[in-house]
């Protein structure tokens, strides 16, 4: 099989009683749905991969490369629309900017007696009274670590999520811990705990989204991760304008703009979903933007400001994939989510981690090599923690 060019790639199509190769850009979504218009047929990326190297099939080309000769000596079957150019995304703005955005996509998917209201049309319930006692807390410089377990003592299935955690491998706390005045006094100490508890209390408090299942299991999986990546890099920087929770609780809400998003546009969320599918190689943002005309993020962080979670939280989870950003916890959580990548472990992409952003905040390269030697460690109670944190279980 020829051996493509940087600037193209091949695709596994799965149409109904026919295979095809797929020759696009590496530049351009691929786009299943618009396939799917001109084949006439469902179409379904098998892997952004190629078939086995022994069966030939009919080769298609995206349109947009007939001015390419000879096609790296590949002779095409079909040429076909099959592409959408890459959307630039949304720069971070104001608040009330970004609500104009929100409520113009709204206002394009959903039924006119919906448009007047977000609220209406999120159906979103408000922070339970669990997350604002805990966010009092968090704002209360007199608080202590004491004040934190008894308020966890009135919610033992809280207590308990929070006690399988401090058991897990990023605390290696010795003995075990078998109650949460220990898994806060002794092993994650006040702001550590803080930060876990309103993460799984703002998670949990979003109505059942449309991917369920081991899809969201592996949501929360990655929450986890990032929130014990953001900790353990805190930990090594020398340069740091924030504290270990608010890390941590960045971390544990990246990517919450993926249930926000599957509840409040589903079937839209599907089309996202096929589009990422295609293109695992563009980071997930760009397929919000072509489908939406906004990303995750910026729906996401407009729920969690309406939650009063400080702009502290929510800002940085909006300028997460902004190499521009001058916010300390958005550049930790963008090498966060890079250095997962790099192991398989997060929906970003594969990419390298930005060393200058890392230095910039007085991460050497060998705490980055530590933390990944963490990541490379069995995940077994990460598995647990994720399964709890479903409404189902």
């Amino acid at each position: 099989m020829n051996q493509l060019p940087s600037h193209l790639r091949r695709l596994h199509l799965v149409t109904e009683g026919q295979p095809y190769e797929l020759i696009a850009p590496a530049d351009a979504l691929v786009c299943p749905e618009l396939l799917a218009k001109r084949l006439e047929a469902k179409v379904q990326v098998a892997a952004a991969t190629t078939a086995a190297d022994d069966v030939a099939l009919p080769l298609l080309a995206d349109s947009a490369l007939r001015g390419q000769t000879a096609m790296a000596g590949l002779t095409v079957d079909r040429w076909v629309e099959a592409t959408l150019p890459i959307p630039a995304l949304p720069e971070p703005a104001s608040a009330a900017l970004e609500q104009e955005v929100i409520n113009g996509t709204i206002g394009r998917f959903t039924e006119r007696r919906i448009r007047e209201r977000l609220e209406a049309t999120l159906e979103l319930p408000p922070l339970p009274q669990m997350a604002r006692q805990i966010m009092a807390l968090s704002g209360d410089d007199n608080a202590t670590a004491l004040d934190l377990v008894n308020l966890l003592e009135q919610d033992a299935a809280l207590a308990a999520r929070l006690v399988g955690w401090a058991n897990s491998p990023f605390y290696a706390a010795p003995g075990g811990v078998q109650t949460i005045n220990d898994a806060v006094l002794r092993v994650m100490g006040f702001e550590g705990a803080l930060a876990l508890a309103m993460g799984i209390v703002v998670g949990q408090n979003l109505p059942p989204a449309p991917e369920t299942g081991e899809g969201l299991r592996s949501f929360w999986m990655e929450g986890l991760l990032t929130a014990s990546v953001m900790e353990q890099l805190h930990a090594r920087a020398s340069v740091t304008e924030f504290d270990a929770g608010s890390a941590y609780l960045v971390g544990l809400l990246c990517n919450f703009g993926t249930l926000v998003l599957a509840h409040t546009f589903p079937p839209q969320y599907v089309r996202i979903r096929n589009l990422e599918a295609a293109n695992p190689h563009i980071l997930y943002s760009h397929c919000d933007v072509a489908v939406l005309g906004m990303d995750r993020e910026m729906i996401g962080t407009a729920l969690l400001a309406c939650w009063d979670l400080p702009d502290t939280i929510s800002q940085p989870i909006r300028e997460q994939h902004s190499p521009d950003s001058t916010l300390p916890l958005a550049r930790l959580l963008r090498c966060a989510r890079s250095l997962l990548a790099s192991e398989g472990l997060s929906s970003v992409p594969p990419q390298k981690v930005p060393l200058d952003t890392a230095l910039a905040l007085g991460i050497e390269p060998d705490a980055l090599d530590a933390t990944l030697d963490i990541l490379r460690q069995p995940q077994e109670e990460l598995e647990v923690l994720a399964r709890a944190f479903q409404r189902a279980a």
